[in-house]
């Protein structure tokens, strides 16, 4: 559906720039970035011309979410029809790129950013940072710190995080590099915390160009602090795997809101998809984000020691985790084996009185899955006991890599994990790829487990389900008069036939 050549007795969805440039910014809050073209060709198909707001909201929507190719082709567009970038665009693109791992095209960002005659603030180099810590390139790194230093810019909290990162990247992890670590940790306790003022400063007033009622500020807020805080973490999350139930929205980071709906954020509310609800815990705060990127590296690293001692530092400080630690000091306690422990701090992020964010539950749930231990079994009964009891519920596509990796540990803990996720998805009537499904039969007949088994039971029903919804869309193409079969996906595709003929054998109802 276009603007002004929609289809007759349909609603146009925008007649102006101002509209459109609304719709942009309501894409860009309901984190729509993928829609972000389809608009920008109905603009140029009604007439409109677009301006620089227009392409403010694209690229900002783009560059968070991680897509780079989008993010160039609106500043390409953007120069092409003659709006001169400003230091706020050139930073967003350089994040783009830090964040995609594309760390040429981000200091050749720079060079252009320079030739246009805007000298680099922090958040330039910032973005430097981080390309340069994500891909190990230490030389460029001094190159512009000291570029940092002769400007006369000081490092900032991200900074510190990228140059921890940097380290992390060293091989072997050695002591020194723990004692690095904890240098630089030492250090960014003196740096003042975030000004969005700072920030902002050099950034083109959109005040002509914003839709009535919304100030530059509030535009260029959201923005601004979600990507310093993600930045350089570990990229966009935006295959979360999982939706929140129970009135909770949809999208990243989800999580249950005693209202019903989005809460963390004022962006998100009557977006009709925001985040998912917010929770007790910021989700990313910039306060402690060294102190997470050095959580991060030693528990990359498998450092025992550096974790515990990190994690005896913030509990001595006060620091107050946010979302994204809570994970990591989840992990510290499954790495150091100390089940009681983790499964108190399971219990207090994650449980009833809590509300987490969506993603962060599902990578908890993934790293106890992974873990071959005892007590990774453990931790991942009581994650997904949790997870449900939210009313969470997970994607097709997640909820299948997860049972496949509960099942390739089965050997080793047991089938109890990927019983209790296989139960919950067919009893709930969740989607499920056929190969995860192959997989759990072939986990079973491992086990001998018996035919009169409730489980088999289940995989009956699964495949009665699958099969009846395969025979409506047979029906329907044939009510369309389309013809032929060979087009349709099948339950068995990519599945070897051998394989086939053994799973039939051993379970009739294939």
């Amino acid at each position: 559906m276009r603007g002004q050549h929609s289809a007759a007795g349909e609603t146009a969805y925008a007649r102006n720039l101002n509209e459109y440039n609304a719709v942009a910014l309501e894409l860009s809050r309901c984190r729509k970035p993928f829609l972000m073209r389809g608009l920008y060709s109905d603009m140029l198909m009604d007439g409109v011309a677009p301006n620089f707001f227009t392409f403010h909201a694209a690229i900002t929507a783009c560059m968070r979410a991680g897509r780079l190719h989008d993010v160039i082709f609106f500043f390409n567009q953007m120069k092409a029809r003659g709006i001169t970038p400003d230091r706020y665009m050139f930073n967003c693109v350089m994040s783009a790129c830090s964040r995609s791992g594309h760390t040429d095209r981000a200091f050749r960002v720079a060079e252009e950013m320079q030739a246009a005659g805007f000298a680099g603030n922090i958040r330039t180099f910032q973005a430097l940072l981080s390309a340069c810590s994500a891909s190990g390139r230490h030389i460029e790194a001094q190159q512009v710190m000291e570029r940092m230093a002769a400007e006369g810019v000081a490092l900032n909290k991200f900074c510190y995080s990228a140059l921890i990162t940097l380290h992390q990247n060293r091989r072997p992890f050695s002591p020194h590099t723990v004692e690095k670590i904890f240098s630089l940790l030492e250090e960014s306790q003196a740096v003042p915390t975030f000004s969005l003022d700072t920030e902002l400063a050099g950034t083109t007033d959109l005040s002509a160009a914003l839709p009535v009622g919304l100030s530059p500020l509030s535009a260029l807020h959201v923005d601004m602090e979600e990507e310093l805080a993600l930045v350089p973490q570990e990229g966009a999350l935006s295959d979360v795997g999982a939706y929140g139930g129970q009135g909770a929205g949809r999208g990243r980071g989800g999580g249950m809101s005693e209202r019903g709906g989005v809460e963390d954020g004022a962006e998100g509310a009557g977006a009709g998809a925001g985040r998912g609800g917010g929770g007790e815990a910021v989700y990313a705060s910039a306060e402690v984000v060294v102190h997470r990127a050095a959580l991060r590296a030693f528990l990359d690293a498998q450092h025992l020691q550096g974790a515990v001692r990190l994690v005896r530092m913030i509990e001595e400080s006060g620091i107050v985790p946010d979302a994204a630690m809570q994970t990591l000091l989840l992990r510290v306690q499954l790495l150091a084996n100390n089940e009681a422990e983790a499964l108190k701090l399971a219990d207090k992020y994650y449980g009833a009185q809590a509300r987490p964010y969506i993603d962060q539950f599902v990578q908890a749930i993934s790293f106890s899955l992974r873990d071959q231990r005892p007590i990774g079994m453990t931790l991942a009964l009581r994650l997904l006991a949790l997870f449900f009891a939210h009313g969470f519920y997970f994607t097709r596509k997640k909820g299948s890599q997860l049972l496949q990796e509960a099942i390739a540990t089965d050997q080793v803990r047991g089938m109890a994990a990927a019983d209790l996720l296989f139960e919950h998805l067919v009893e709930k009537h969740q989607a499920l790829e056929f190969d995860a499904v192959l997989d759990y039969m072939r986990a079973l007949r491992r086990r001998h487990t018996p035919k009169t088994d409730h489980r088999w039971l289940l995989i009956q029903e699964f495949i009665k389900r699958r099969q009846s919804i395969r025979g409506l869309w047979m029906k329907g193409l044939q009510m369309g008069g389309h013809e032929g079969e060979s087009s349709m996906p099948h339950e068995t595709d990519g599945v070897e036939k051998d394989d086939r003929e053994d799973d039939a054998h051993n379970h009739p109802a294939l």
